[in-house]
C-alpha cells in the first residue's frame, strides 16, 4: 500500500547545477571549512531570504550532524558540512559530499565521502539524495545501506516563513496488520497534518483516510488506523517470523520507491540477510543486500516462506 501524506509546510525549490566548489580548503585526505561551526551555519540559514528545501543541519542515522548549506561564492552548490561526529574517522568542518540538484525536483545528486575508521583510504561514490518530506532525506549508499537524515534546523515555523510555493505531499510504504489497522515509519508520517492510504488491493483511484495511533519515535515505527467508512478491511494472510533470521536468509522487499520517476506500482527487490544488526551493532536493525531506495519506507521484508521479519 502507498501511504501519502501533506502539511502546511512551504517550501522552494531550485534548479541547481554541479560547479567546482570553491570556498574551502582541500587537505591531502578531502575537504574541509576552516573554523566553520554550527552557529556559522545558523547565520547562513537565518540569513537567507529563502533556502534551498535541503538547507539545514541534520541529524543522519549513522552517527553525523551536517549543516547542509550553498557555497556562499558558488550558491548553485551545497556542501554537507561535518559538525559533530561518532565516526572517528571524520571530525567537525570536514566535507562528507557535495550535493547539486537533478532533474527531478525533489532528487538530488551526491558526491559522497567514505574513509576507513583509521582515518585513511578517503573514497567517493555517487548517490542519490532524495527529499522524502519537509523533515527527512535519505540516500542509499553502494554497499546497500540506508542513510536516514533528519532535520534539526531551522524548525518548522521558520522555515515556513523563509519559503514560499506549493502545499507539501510525500509518500511512503505501509503493510496491514489488522483489519483496518496498518504500520509504517514514524519518519513519513511526522509532520503531516493529512494522510491518505491508498493502492489496497490494486485500487490506485480511491484514498482512504487513516489516522496515527501509535508512534514509537526511538524505533522509527507508526501505527495507523483507516477511518474511512468506505473501506472493506483487510484480510491478513501472512505468518510473523517470532525468531532473528540467521545471515544469508533469502528475502524480499515490496514497497513504492520514487513514484514520481519510478512510477505508482509496487515494486519487489530481492537479496539476502547481509547481518543481524544495524548501525554499532543495533539490534532493531538487519543489514540486507536487496536494492531499497526512498518512498520504500514502511514497507515490509520477508523472509522467502513469506514471513514478515522481525529484527528483536
Amino acid at each position: 500500500m502507498k501511504l501519502l501524506t501533506n502539511s502546511t509546510l512551504l517550501v522552494a525549490l531550485f534548479t541547481l547545477i554541479f560547479t567546482q566548489a570553491i570556498a574551502q580548503k582541500r587537505e591531502s585526505s578531502g575537504w574541509y571549512v576552516e573554523n566553520y561551526t554550527e552557529l556559522s551555519a545558523k547565520k547562513h540559514i537565518d540569513g537567507c531570504h529563502k533556502l534551498d528545501p535541503v538547507e539545514g543541519i541534520w541529524q543522519s542515522s549513522d552517527g553525523f550532524k551536517y549543516a547542509i548549506v550553498c557555497d556562499p561564492k558558488a550558491e548553485d552548490l551545497l556542501r554537507a558540512i561535518v559538525l559533530e561526529s561518532s565516526v572517528n574517522a571524520w571530525k567537525a568542518t570536514e566535507i562528507k559530499g557535495f550535493i547539486n540538484h537533478g532533474s527531478v525536483s525533489e532528487v538530488y545528486t551526491m558526491k559522497y565521502y567514505t574513509r576507513y575508521a583509521d582515518g585513511t583510504g578517503l573514497s567517493s561514490q555517487n548517490v542519490l539524495l532524495v527529499r522524502e518530506n519537509p523533515i527527512t532525506l535519505s540516500f542509499q549508499t553502494l554497499s546497500g545501506n540506508t542513510i536516514t537524515l533528519y532535520r534539526l534546523y531551522p524548525k518548522a515555523d521558520n522555515y515556513q516563513s523563509q519559503n514560499q510555493t506549493a502545499l507539501a505531499q510525500w509518500s511512503g510504504s505501509c503493510i496491514a496488520i489488522g483489519s483496518r489497522i496498518v504500520a509504517t515509519n514514524y519518519h513519513v508520517v511526522d509532520g503531516a497534518q493529512n494522510l491518505v492510504v491508498t493502492g489496497l488491493n490494486g485500487d490506485k483511484a480511491t484514498n482512504y483516510r487513516a489516522e496515527v495511533m501509535l508512534v514509537d519515535k526511538i524505533n522509527d515505527l507508526a501505527v495507523m488506523k483507516i477511518t474511512d467508512s468506505r473501506f472493506p478491511g483487510f484480510n491478513v494472510k501472512y505468518g510473523i517470523k517470532s525468531n532473528v533470521a540467521d545471515i544469508g536468509t533469502d528475502i524480499f522487499v515490496l514497497g513504492y520507491p520514487l513514484t514520481t520517476t519510478m512510477g505508482e506500482d509496487i515494486k519487489l527487490t530481492t537479496g539476502v540477510i547481509s547481518a543481524k544488526t544495524g548501525f554499532q551493532g543495533d539490534v532493531s536493525q538487519y543489514q540486507i543486500s536487496a536494492p531499497i531506495q526512498p518512498g520504500n519506507s514502511g514497507g515490509p521484508l520477508f523472509d522467502n516462506e513469506g514471513n514478515l521479519l522481525n529484527s528483536t
